[in-house]
């Protein structure tokens, strides 16, 4: 298996960092910060060949949200507080994946292929037609997903019948 990203991590300012990959490490969380982040390293195909990558969760449920839009930061061994770097960002990158999936999809800012991959939960389908949501709005999304749709017989949007 090739790991393509790696994680510098080291104790002190003076010792040598250790270089840790998917093989060492699942998932890093940081917190206590002014922001708690966690990437993950996911395995992904290129060249079909596999390799593991390191992409930041923004958001995990039944349906995972990644993106590979990193702010480098390192954080300072006097003040401990994180020092970001925003010049440092390259491309921003959205993907989702169900946990029982084993690839990516991307939507590429297209509405109908988000409805095709939620279609299964008309609360987001009714939102992406009347222009609640969009791609812009893919975390809003995501989240709407775990939390509503996921288990439920009546979405939260649809009126149940009247009991007499």
């Amino acid at each position: 298996m090739q790991y393509k990203d790696n994680v510098l991590f080291r104790i002190s300012k003076d010792d040598k960092p250790d270089a840790w990959d998917g093989s060492m490490v699942e998932r890093i969380v940081f917190h206590g910060f002014e922001f708690n982040k966690t990437y993950e390293f996911v395995e992904t195909t290129f060249n079909r060949k596999p390799e593991w990558n390191l992409y930041e969760l923004v958001s995990e449920g039944e349906v995972n949200l990644y993106s590979d839009d990193f702010t480098y930061w390192t954080v300072s061994l006097s003040t401990g507080k994180p020092t970001i770097s925003p010049a440092l960002i390259h491309g921003r990158d959205i993907f989702v994946k169900r946990k029982i999936e084993s690839k990516f999809t991307s939507f590429g800012g297209s509405k109908k292929k988000i409805a095709a991959y939620f279609n299964n939960c008309s609360g987001i389908v009714k939102k992406l037609e009347t222009n609640e949501f969009n791609i812009g709005t893919i975390r809003e999304i995501v989240e709407y997903y775990n939390d509503l749709c996921i288990g439920h017989v009546n979405e939260p949007d649809e009126e149940a019948p009247d009991e007499e």
